[in-house]
């Protein structure tokens, strides 16, 4: 629909007229000469301020989504608290609990630690976004569509595999599966489709990364290049491809340090692979972007869990409440170690991580999981869900 002319106070767009008084003029307007006129003069500072109207939908989704994924959790965890089935339990005589089997367990306690991080990650991304004018930056976009994105496809995720944990109770409607899957599955189309917002992201990171070497001297440019080659050979070294202590695993700087080499080691060959084929011309933006989406899809999810691995580690270090830092910290230590394993194969590649240390992180995962049982009900209670709105009887 394209603008015609203005008539009497009326805009013409393609023969349809409306009044003037009904056009969403906050931020610009069209005066009775038919000027297009805003008070924002940046082309790109406009695109991001209307941009922020969608921010706020895709936490509000991003939310809605995650407190899905928690009531679904508290459903499983209370049932797999109380059902006893096979084997010889705890005391003498009874059936063994379901949560007590290492398999509930590993399935599970990981997704608890997922709804904890999203979680912390949202109430920071809404801090940040009330913090910013006019509500939007390429920052926060970035990580609203990352986080939407990310936390949707937890959510269904994690339904499906709480319905699973519960057999045939969960299959029945009275116990709420069913109702949380269908109410959540569109998440990952609403406010955008998952896919896409992902190559938003991935789009944004690129972006970003040649604003800053943009600005960089030639000398600041070959510090900033070896500096990150020296940080990826220091990883690849023995010391830290072989450790594979406890105390080395569970340290938050090094898990940190694993998440970032990640996120690196995919942003800049994409952005070079990028840079190679549109050089002189020998294809456009639009299909060198195309052709690596993969790549870039993979950038995007190591960017998304970074930040909330952040967010994680600031949370537990900044917890007033001592008795609540060793929970937090083990949640933390799960979330980071369980997307460690799930993303072994891109470390093992990369020389990052010896064979030896993925099984490491493996049995340190089970272990965390079984330390977490004992805490699994009182963290699901602690997300304050009421009866009436859980909703399930599986679950009192």
């Amino acid at each position: 629909m394209g603008l015609n002319g203005v008539d009497n106070g009326r805009i013409w767009f393609d023969q349809v007229r409306v009044p003037r008084t009904a056009l969403l003029n906050r931020f610009a307007d069209v005066d009775s000469a038919g000027k297009y006129q805003s008070q924002i003069k940046s082309a790109g500072a406009r695109f991001f301020t209307m941009i922020g109207t969608l921010v706020g939908g895709r936490i509000a989704i991003a939310a809605s989504g995650n407190s899905a994924a928690k009531a679904g959790l508290t459903i499983a965890i209370r049932y797999a608290a109380r059902r006893r089935q096979f084997g010889p339990g705890k005391p003498p005589g009874k059936e063994t609990l379901l949560l007590d089997y290492p398999a509930t367990q590993r399935r599970l306690m990981p997704l608890l630690a997922n709804a904890y991080a999203v979680d912390f990650a949202l109430k920071h991304l809404v801090a940040l976004s009330a913090k910013t004018p006019d509500g939007a930056s390429r920052a926060i976009e970035t990580l609203a569509a990352g986080l939407k994105a990310w936390s949707a496809w937890n959510t269904t995720r994690t339904i499906q595999a709480g319905r699973e944990s519960c057999g045939g109770e969960g299959y029945i409607a009275a116990n709420r599966f069913a109702a949380l899957k269908a109410d959540t599955d569109v998440f990952a189309t609403f406010e955008g489709d998952n896919t896409v917002l992902m190559q938003l992201v991935a789009k944004n990171l690129l972006t970003d990364l040649k604003d800053h070497l943009k600005d960089l001297r030639p000398v600041q440019l070959t510090g900033f290049l070896l500096n990150k080659k020296m940080s990826g050979f220091t990883r690849t070294m023995p010391l830290f491809t072989l450790n594979t202590s406890r105390y080395h695993l569970l340290d938050a700087n090094v898990q940190l340090s694993y998440f970032k080499h990640r996120e690196s080691g995919l942003l800049l060959p994409v952005a070079s692979a990028f840079r190679r084929l549109t050089k002189n011309r020998e294809m456009d933006a639009y299909s060198a972007f195309t052709r690596l989406q993969p790549e870039l899809l993979e950038l995007a999810d190591a960017y998304v869990e970074r930040e909330i691995l952040e967010r994680f580690t600031a949370v537990v270090e900044d917890a007033s409440d001592r008795t609540l830092h060793t929970p937090l910290r083990r949640l933390r230590d799960l979330f980071a170690l369980y997307h460690l394993e799930l993303h072994k194969g891109w470390y093992l590649e990369n020389s990052v991580m010896s064979g030896f240390k993925a099984k490491a992180i493996s049995r340190l995962v089970t272990a965390l999981c079984a330390e977490l049982r004992q805490d699994a009900v009182a963290l699901v209670d602690a997300f304050g869900i009421p009866d009436s709105c859980l909703a399930a009887r599986i679950a009192l």
